[in-house]
């Protein structure tokens, strides 16, 4: 097997020096960003009114229209940043223009992501479940009823149930974590190789085959990145956010360049063998 080992430095450095020297459209990717996440609320403002919606229907409706809009923002975004990241790390000449160059394949992207998403949830449901029922079954919740009326006691079951809960909700968060980390790459697979949704979560299943513990620092690291840029009055997050996305495309073309050299190599022995 090929060796998938990676150097976490030279990611965020890359990140970090990518950044740098494309600092001018980074910066306007990142606004123009924000700005098309912003547009839906905008929008749904103008058409509804900013008033509270007077009826349920209407406010159904209202919220409705603004997550359609802001569901399409969001992958719209997405297909655009990473259009601009793969160029800027083929070093091919990029303007602001590329980032809708691959807007033809929102659909592909849009259904992808749904599965992505219906992944994810499905682990934590069909988990939480089933460890929820046999926490239930072995009385590891008291009956509200035998619930005692001593508040120091009191206070203390109610603290145990929720530490129990929170302990079968992190347990439930396991296959969330993994599923999100190993499917993580289908949207470069979409934009690059202009793989169907099915099979971009294949690819990025398979590249991230043996390397969990690693992509989780990784992940772990620029999730860090981002939450600091956050803290830091969100200023941060300008220049943070950026640097992952210059590293998540940097990490996608390492693992697609080692799975290749894996299928050479493999096709070159067969080739020897007979």
């Amino acid at each position: 097997m090929t060796n998938k080992n990676f150097s976490v430095e030279k990611i965020v450095s890359f990140g970090v020096e990518t950044f740098s020297k494309n600092l001018p459209i980074s910066l306007f990717w990142f606004f123009l960003s924000n700005f098309i996440y912003y547009v839906p609320i905008f929008l749904s403002k103008f058409l509804f009114g900013t008033s509270e919606p007077d009826t349920i229907f209407r406010l159904l409706q209202t919220s409705l229209f603004t997550l359609v809009l802001q569901i399409a923002a969001s992958t719209m975004v997405s297909i655009g940043v990473t259009r601009i990241a793969l160029n800027l790390h083929d070093k091919l000449q990029t303007s602001i223009m590329d980032f809708f160059q691959d807007i033809g394949l929102f659909m592909e992207y849009l259904i992808a992501s749904t599965l992505y998403l219906l992944i994810i949830v499905s682990g934590v449901v069909l988990l939480f479940i089933p460890i929820g029922f046999i926490a239930y079954r072995s009385n590891l919740f008291p009956v509200l009823s035998n619930l005692t009326t001593d508040s120091m006691q009191f206070l203390y079951q109610i603290l145990y149930q929720f530490t129990i809960l929170g302990f079968i909700f992190l347990l439930s968060l396991l296959p969330a974590i993994y599923f999100s980390i190993r499917l993580q790459f289908f949207g470069y697979f979409i934009i690059d190789q202009r793989l169907s949704p099915i099979e971009s979560l294949k690819a990025s299943f398979n590249i991230t085959k043996g390397i969990l513990s690693q992509l989780l620092v990784v992940d772990s690291i620029l999730f860090a990145m981002n939450f600091l840029g956050i803290l830091f009055c969100f200023v941060g997050i300008i220049v943070s956010y950026p640097i992952t996305v210059y590293c998540m495309a940097y990490l996608y073309r390492q693992l697609t360049q080692k799975e290749d050299q894996k299928l050479i190599s493999s096709s070159e022995n067969r080739m020897d063998f007979s």
